[in-house]
C-alpha cells in the first residue's frame, strides 16, 4: 500500500511539473494583423513589447468616427504615409490619398503630393463627414511668415482656422468713411517652432466694410470705437493685402 501511494505522489509531481516549468521558462508572442494595424500579443513578463503597443502609431485612415482633428509635429515621411506626433505625445500616422485637400495650412493653397514635406513641418488634420483637408505649416519667420498670414487674413471661409488677431493697438478715425485700425497678429502654429512672434499691420476700415459687433454698438466707421473689448476677426481683401494699407471687407467684434 505505502508502495502504491508512492507512485501516486510521484506521478502528480510529475503531471505538475509539466503544466507549470514551460509557463515559466518561455515567452510566446503572437501577431496579428486587423485593419493594417499590427498587434503583438505577448507574455506580461515582456513589457518592452507591452510599451510599444501602447505607444502605437494610430492610423486615422481606420477611424470610423465622422469628426476628428489633430495636429502635430511630423515626424517620419514614407511614401504617402506622414506620421506626426501631438504635443501629449500621441503619435498617428495618415496615408495620404487624391480624396484628401492637401494645403498649406496658411495661405491654403493647394500642395501637389508629399514631395515638398518633411520632417518637422506641422501637419493640422480636420476630418468631417464630408472628407479630410490637411494642412502643412513650414517653420517661417519675419516677412515671409508675416505674408503668409495675411494671406491667411483675407480667406473669406477658411478650410482650418483662422490666424489669430492678439489685438487692436489702435483704431485712428479719419471720417465718418474711413478709420485706420492697427492689428496685432501672430502664428496659430507658433509654439510648434518655438516661434513668438507677433506683427503690426494698419488697415484700412471703409464705407463699404461689413461691421458688426455683438452688443450692436459697433456698426459703421464712426463708431468703431464703441466696441474694442472682446475677440476680433478681421478679412482683408486679397487684393489689397500688399498695399501699405490693407483694406478689410468685414470687422467683427464680439464685445465680450
Amino acid at each position: 500500500m505505502k508502495k502504491r501511494l508512492a507512485i501516486i505522489l510521484i506521478c502528480i509531481l510529475l503531471i505538475i511539473l509539466i503544466i507549470v516549468l514551460p509557463s515559466k521558462n518561455y515567452n510566446i508572442n503572437t501577431t496579428t494583423e486587423i485593419n493594417n494595424v499590427v498587434i503583438r500579443e505577448n507574455s506580461i513578463k515582456d513589457n518592452s513589447l507591452q510599451e510599444n503597443t501602447e505607444n502605437k502609431a494610430v492610423y486615422i485612415n481606420d477611424i470610423k468616427a465622422k469628426y476628428f482633428f489633430a495636429t502635430g509635429k511630423i515626424t517620419e515621411i514614407e511614401d504617402d504615409v506622414i506620421n506626426f506626433t501631438e504635443t501629449d505625445g500621441e503619435n498617428y500616422k495618415i496615408k495620404i490619398s487624391n480624396d484628401m485637400d492637401l494645403i498649406n495650412a496658411r495661405t491654403e493653397e493647394i500642395i501637389n503630393g508629399v514631395s515638398s514635406i518633411e520632417a518637422g513641418d506641422v501637419i493640422d488634420l480636420h476630418k468631417s463627414k464630408e472628407k479630410i483637408v490637411i494642412g502643412i505649416a513650414k517653420n517661417l519667420s519675419g516677412e515671409d511668415l508675416k505674408r503668409e498670414l495675411l494671406v491667411n487674413l483675407s480667406l473669406k471661409d477658411p478650410k482650418l482656422d483662422r490666424q489669430q488677431i492678439t489685438g487692436i493697438e489702435k483704431i485712428n478715425i479719419i471720417n465718418k468713411e474711413k478709420a485706420i485700425i492697427t492689428i496685432v497678429f501672430s502664428d496659430i502654429y507658433g509654439n510648434y517652432f518655438n516661434n513668438t512672434e507677433e506683427f503690426k499691420e494698419d488697415v484700412i476700415v471703409n464705407s463699404s466694410t461689413e461691421i458688426h459687433s455683438k452688443s450692436g454698438l459697433a456698426y459703421n466707421v464712426e463708431t468703431l470705437n464703441n466696441a474694442i473689448d472682446g475677440f476680433v476677426t478681421i478679412v482683408l481683401d486679397r487684393k489689397t493685402i500688399d498695399d501699405e494699407k490693407p483694406i478689410v471687407i468685414y470687422y467683427g467684434q464680439s464685445d465680450t
